[in-house]
């Protein structure tokens, strides 16, 4: 049940963006279709959590255009511990031969670990750049920090860093 809440939240959400995209990213538009990135992740010490937690995950993404995209993503911390679905707006910047890329990020997880399963609420902002091409699509790299709400024990803020590629298709 909860994951079909999930679930309807996430195509709700991609409806509310899909006023910003433009007609689907063709190959070689320099817009990609998918991005896969695997991430690296810092927790702080917290209350829940007196000590500081080290974890990563995966997160991927369909962009409708180069300004807004939608992703679904997993986590780790200790323990398998959230699954989320995301919603991105991004605005690139070209600075010489590297496009640089801030982006803000919110979505809705579902805690998979700990005593309660719930869901969260999920934010992010960061930037990445894209910086070269590896097997005809582009690779990038980037950080961001964000904010798991309602995620129990996994509650409270995270650091990310990722590196990833992305393809048009």
């Amino acid at each position: 049940m909860r994951l079909r809440c999930i679930l309807t939240l996430l195509i709700l959400l991609a409806g509310a963006v899909s006023g910003l995209a433009d007609s689907p990213p063709a190959s070689g538009s320099g817009i990609t279709n998918f991005a896969f990135e695997p991430y690296l992740t810092y927790a702080p010490a917290q209350a829940s959590t007196p000590r500081p937690e080290f974890g990563g995950g995966i997160l991927v993404i369909y962009n409708m255009s180069k300004y807004a995209g939608v992703a679904v993503g997993g986590d780790y911390l200790g323990q398998f511990s959230l699954v989320s679905g995301n919603v991105s707006l991004k605005y690139p910047v070209a600075v010489g031969k590297v496009t640089v890329i801030p982006f803000l990020m919110g979505g809705f997880g579902y805690a998979m670990s700990g005593a309660e399963r719930r869901i969260s609420t999920i934010s992010d902002a960061g930037v990445y750049a894209r910086c070269g091409t590896l097997m005809s699509g582009n690779f990038n790299i980037g950080l961001c920090a964000g904010k798991w709400n309602n995620a129990g024990d996994y509650s409270g803020v995270r650091y990310h860093f990722f590196a990833g590629w992305s393809k048009g298709f």
